[in-house]
């Protein structure tokens, strides 16, 4: 059985409807918070991207949830949200259901977190010895917290030592089997755009340039908020 079939039938048994794409290269799936695409990698893998469009409208969120996924990380597919994952096809089934656990509490306690000043690295990484979120930075405002986000979104297309998420502030999960120099590289190239994207002027421009708003819609007034409308505008 091919890998793709192994991965199609783990999912039918978890309740999602499958079908093959027009190319016959992929399984389109719908199960029931989301669509995906599976695909098989040279190695014999499956690799899974799944929609989590559902979830907010806010980039700092997703890269909340890259930051505590497991080995998934959260990216940017046509300006879309979804979760990339490589496993075993095997793995399909339990790797669908992680992800789809971000949807309520945090599924695994945060990772210890490691500070390191943005604007002054060196490509030398702290010593780890173990899984840990290298913080980049902390929050700023909207603007600039979106345009983070959604830089560490994008760039977990590419990250290959950690992944772009944050806690309380963006940075890189990251863990002790990431090779130094690799890793030094990431931190610095990452390190700098963050600090690059606290200047509001360019963060603003950046996030024009990706196709973000700068900020979430406010909901509307209720008629439990009508006294506070009166005192200062809608929460």
């Amino acid at each position: 059985m091919s890998s793709l079939a192994c991965a199609r039938d783990s999912l039918r048994a978890e309740g999602c409807i499958c079908s093959a794409a027009d190319d016959g290269a992929a399984v389109l799936f719908c199960a029931p918070v989301g669509c995906g695409r599976i695909t098989e990698t040279p190695a014999g893998d499956v690799r899974l991207h799944f929609d989590v469009s559902a979830v907010a409208d806010d980039p700092v969120v997703y890269a909340r949830m890259s930051s505590r996924v497991g080995p998934a990380r959260i990216t940017l597919r046509h300006r879309t949200p979804v979760a990339v994952l490589t496993c075993p096809p095997a793995g399909i089934a339990a790797a669908l259901r992680g992800i789809v656990s971000l949807w309520g509490p945090a599924p695994h306690p945060a990772l210890p977190v490691v500070d390191a000043a943005v604007g002054v690295l060196t490509e030398v990484p702290p010593v780890l010895t173990g899984p840990a979120f290298v913080r980049l930075g902390r929050p700023a405002n909207t603007i600039i917290d979106r345009a983070r986000a959604t830089y560490l979104l994008v760039a977990n297309a590419r990250l290959r030592s950690g992944k772009g998420g944050w806690l309380d502030g963006p940075g890189l999960a990251v863990g002790p089997e990431c090779g130094p120099q690799a890793l030094g590289s990431e931190l610095f190239e990452v390190g700098h755009a963050l600090y690059a994207l606290g200047e509001e002027r360019i963060a603003r421009s950046y996030l024009a340039l990706c196709g973000m708003k700068t900020t979430t819609q406010p909901r509307g007034p209720t008629a439990t908020d009508r006294a506070a409308t009166t005192e200062g505008g809608v929460r």
